[in-house]
């Protein structure tokens, strides 16, 4: 048998510069939790003069100057949120409140949005100095 002639390997084109790796994708942060169209408790127990509360979970629509009635009976008060902290990887969120609560709850106290009327009364105080300013 002949032998087989031998045929030259191509040569691959070598880079002038190096091929730069690809970079790792940053990894996704986790979603935030969605809001809570369901009644809202405190999951921890607040003490009077507290100035936050612990929600078991962020209600739909909460914003900064919200009004909400924490409570029932004669310790039913109105709070006003000042900032919202979501607890990452948690449903719940801490809410820092513009002035300290009057009275103590325990967890499991119910966090309800009032009635338009009642979260209308700065709204209706405006409107009544713009009419006093307007006539006189």
């Amino acid at each position: 048998s002949s032998p087989v002639p031998s045929s030259p390997v191509p040569s691959s084109p070598v880079p002038s510069s190096p091929v730069p790796s690809p970079s790792p994708s940053p990894s996704p942060s986790p979603s935030q939790p969605p809001c809570s169209t369901d009644p809202v408790s405190l999951a921890e127990a607040a003490t009077a003069g507290d100035t936050s509360i612990v929600l078991s979970a962020l209600p739909c629509g909460i914003q900064d100057g919200r009004r909400y009635r924490l409570g029932s009976g004669s310790t039913a008060e109105t709070v006003v949120v000042d900032s919202i902290a979501r607890r990452r990887l948690s449903t719940s969120a801490t809410i820092m409140l513009r002035t300290p609560l009057q009275y103590s709850h325990p967890a499991g106290t119910i966090v309800e949005v009032p009635p338009v009327e009642d979260d209308d009364d700065d709204n209706t105080a405006l409107a009544a100095l713009a009419a006093l300013r307007a006539t006189g």
